[in-house]
């Protein structure tokens, strides 16, 4: 049997107890908490919390370390699968706030750490929009919580490209989430 065989993942507005604890542990991937941190950081019953992290420790998620009588709970950084799954919730977050303004928006895409599965509990989503109406588009994803929007219109963005520097490249090698073409 695989070690995957009950990974579910949804993504939500508001999470259930589960996701939260997934969530903590993958935002701070490379961390040790030990139970009862887990529980106090998301105001979570003791049953709840520990009923999710061995969940996650049996679906091979969470490695678990014995200090003493306690146990440590922690995600792996460099898991290929905990990398793309904090990928496929930031790609989900970008698109839910550029949704609303798919009409005003030409192309947008994710780039830094978000696009590469690098980000913590700390960070911004970086997101790059195209847009002609670009006073409307930073104003709306200006409101989004941890969402750092770069807007630009298409002539900069054609100037931006010529130019060709290390911002270009960013662009270039992140991920498109919305586009009109």
């Amino acid at each position: 049997m695989s070690r995957f065989s009950g990974l579910q993942c949804r993504v939500a507005e508001s999470p259930n107890s589960h996701e939260s604890v997934m969530g903590l542990l993958m935002d701070n991937a490379g961390s040790e908490f030990t139970e009862s941190q887990v529980r106090e950081l998301l105001g979570l019953p003791k049953s709840t919390t520990h009923r999710a992290l061995k969940e996650l420790s049996d679906q091979g998620l969470v490695s678990t370390t014995a200090v003493g009588r306690t146990l440590t709970y922690r995600m792996d950084a460099d898991d290929p699968l905990i990398r793309h799954l904090k990928i496929a919730r930031a790609i989900a977050r970008a698109r839910a706030a550029v949704a609303p303004l798919a009409d005003d928006v030409d192309m947008a895409v994710l780039f830094g750490s978000g696009a590469k599965g690098a980000d913590s509990s700390g960070s911004d989503l970086d997101l790059f929009v195209v847009t002609s109406a670009p006073d409307r588009v930073l104003g709306a994803l200006s409101r989004h919580e941890r969402i750092q929007p770069v807007v630009m219109t298409p002539a900069q963005h054609m100037l931006l490209i010529a130019e060709g520097g290390t911002f270009a490249r960013a662009i270039a090698d992140g991920i498109p989430i919305l586009s009109s073409r």
